[in-house]
């Protein structure tokens, strides 16, 4: 079983985006502070991430928001001063405005009472006993995570209603991930068996995940923010492997080409983007020991190990580092977070910034009607036009629009299409 160092923590960086060139920066200019980072998510548009992490004064846990260089430590509920491990956070909304988690709610005598929590605005506020949340919506409004007993929970905030998540045949479900977008939810079901299933909660229906070729379990980690690409692992007859899945393609493999195991932690807002960790035989640095290293996948050139890309396409010179897990990625597939061992063989916390066009050789994707790699303003004038000569089932006069804009194969360009088209947007228009 791969490592899991991350999904959470909370990053908006100085200039971003339009950046020309990629940087990598790892965190050590933090462990005069902290010790122990654990990154968890990043947000829509890469600005914030949240995490955890270990105070080097007194050793305790606490959730922390880091935005554009400014740190900040979340906090803790009522009581949390009496607890060792006070605060853990693990999602973030796209302005990074609501972040949820967990932490203890202790005493003098009893320090192992643990609840949910959300940090709205600077506020934190305990939820209902047994609501341990796990993922929260771009907007902040939906909230997903483990319930008491044996279900997941999807809460709506602004009308209050909390529900249960059961899949019929299955003792017990557990929630993976909410798309940004709020309408779909990736979990997994286990006893019979771990099975996974994409759950959209306006309909309750349940659309089943199959496994990968030869497996009979399947595990997901996340969704895409526009809710149509999911990923995870799953054994199959390679062994433990990386899968994507999308209601058109199937489940697939992200590597299929030999039998060391990987496996999917994060995926881009329109799916084009995936990251995780993989098994390699590294003989440089311990001989015939299977290590793991991050990847990057993107829909046009396949799986790719991060460190040889950042070396070889982009120069930098990473000779000393050995990158072990890309554990998350922003909406627009531009900033990754992820750990590794430093030069010194330490554990140390990483953020990668790609430029714009680091897909070389790009087809053209949803949003980019010029076809220059990226989705941007310009592209962006032209939406505003299909928009105003389609809508729902109007089929607009020129094809370019449907080829350009039309995300979802109703051969019309309309508000879902303009939603899909802003989670991929490189530099969003100004108000």
């Amino acid at each position: 079983m791969l490592a899991v160092f991350s999904k959470a923590f909370l990053l908006l960086m100085p200039v971003f985006p339009g950046f020309d060139t990629a940087t990598f920066t790892p965190l050590r200019d933090l462990q005069n502070m902290w010790w122990g980072l654990s990154f968890r998510e990043v947000s829509r548009d890469g600005r914030f991430v949240v995490g955890y992490a270990t105070h080097n004064e007194d050793f305790v846990i606490e959730a922390f928001i880091w935005s554009a260089g400014n740190f900040q430590a979340i906090g803790y509920l009522p009581g949390g001063e009496y607890c060792d491990t006070r605060s853990y956070a693990w999602a973030v909304s796209a302005d990074g405005r609501v972040v949820v988690g967990h932490g203890c709610m202790g005493n003098e005598q009893e320090k192992t009472t643990y609840a949910g929590f959300v940090w709205d605005d600077g506020n934190i506020t305990a939820l209902s006993e047994g609501l341990f949340p796990g993922s929260v919506s771009d907007d902040g409004n939906v909230i997903v995570g483990d319930g008491a007993g044996s279900g997941a929970f999807h809460w709506t905030r602004s009308t209050g209603h909390i529900l249960e998540i059961e899949v019929p045949g299955f003792d017990s479900t557990g929630p993976a991930d909410v798309s940004g977008d709020g309408i779909y939810v990736v979990l997994s079901a286990s006893t019979p068996g771990q099975a996974a299933f994409r759950w959209h909660p306006g309909t309750n229906a349940l659309e089943p995940i199959p496994p990968l070729r030869g497996g009979a379990s399947i595990s997901p980690s996340a969704i895409s923010g526009d809710g149509t690409v999911v990923v995870g692992e799953g054994d199959s007859d390679l062994g433990q492997k990386a899968f994507i899945w999308s209601p058109s393609e199937g489940t697939r493999f992200l590597f299929e080409g030999d039998a060391f195991d990987d496996s999917a932690s994060d995926v881009s807002y329109d799916g084009t983007v995936v990251v995780g960790a993989k098994k390699v035989m590294h003989s440089a640095d311990i001989p015939n020991l299977n290590v793991q290293e991050a990847f990057v996948w993107d829909r046009y050139n396949g799986p790719r190990l991060l460190r040889p890309l950042l070396e070889q396409q982009f120069e930098l010179d990473l000779s000393e580092w050995r990158l072990r897990e890309a554990s998350g990625v922003s909406g627009d597939g531009h900033v990754l977070v992820g750990w590794g061992h430093n030069p010194h063989g330490r554990v140390e916390p990483w953020i990668v910034t790609l430029p714009l066009d680091w897909f070389e050789g790009c087809a053209r994707s949803i949003g980019d009607l010029d076809g220059d790699c990226r989705v941007t303003l310009d592209d962006f004038a032209f939406l505003a036009i299909c928009l105003q000569i389609s809508g729902p089932g109007r089929v607009p006069a020129f094809d370019d629009c449907v080829e350009a804009f039309d995300s979802d194969g109703d051969e019309d360009v309309d508000l879902h299409d303009f939603s899909v088209f802003e989670g991929s947007v490189a530099k969003k228009p100004d108000g």
